[in-house]
């Protein structure tokens, strides 16, 4: 989310919540697989966990970063709104 006002200032952030929690469970689902396949059993939902969790961080990743890219490209467009008010 980004914002910015007439004068210049601006501010950008995302929420990092999803991301994070997508990456602790991708680890967990890893280690938790692991120790099953050791073990000798087989778990699928450690799987799942694991590859769900890794697709879902990379996905909130690019989402955050594409986001903070399309803010810093049109950094011009308030200045040209404030120009044509005047």
């Amino acid at each position: 989310m980004g914002v910015r006002a007439r004068d210049g200032r601006t501010a950008f952030a995302v929420p990092g919540g999803n991301e994070m929690i997508m990456l602790i469970t991708a680890v967990l689902g890893t280690i938790w697989f692991g120790v099953l396949l050791v073990t000798g059993r087989l778990g699928f939902l450690a799987l799942i966990m694991a590859v769900g969790g890794g697709y879902m961080w990379f996905r909130y990743r690019q989402t955050r970063i594409q986001g903070r890219a399309r803010y810093d490209a049109d950094s011009g467009f308030p200045h040209a709104i404030a120009s044509t008010t005047e």
